[in-house]
């Protein structure tokens, strides 16, 4: 996916997880057209399922690794700090950005 000021490369922060096999990585900043292009093609059938498309998702904030999802979105494996508190949460549920959370 081609987005003005993405890249291919780590950050300081965001860290390619998983070494071998090497799979696709991309640094995305958020915007609304982003978002929007990314809910059409997340919520196609397959993509967080295991051996989908999606694997990790990590979002960084002021320098800080904020939230993480990997091994497929896999429960055990989903990490988020502040501001990731239940009202915001709850507000990605409404805007049907996730389907929910615990």
């Amino acid at each position: 996916m081609e987005e003005p000021g993405g890249t291919f490369e780590e950050t300081t922060v965001l860290k390619r997880n998983t070494r071998s096999p090497k799979l696709d990585f991309v640094v995305l900043p958020v915007s609304d057209a982003l978002l929007k292009r990314l809910k059409e093609q997340l919520s196609k059938s397959g993509v967080f399922s295991i051996g989908g498309s999606l694997v990790h998702v990590q979002i960084e904030h002021q320098g800080k690794l904020i939230f993480g999802a990997y091994d497929n979105f896999d429960p055990d494996c989903v990490v988020a700090d502040s501001p990731f508190n239940e009202v915001f949460l709850s507000s990605l549920q409404k805007q049907g950005i996730i389907h929910g959370y615990d």
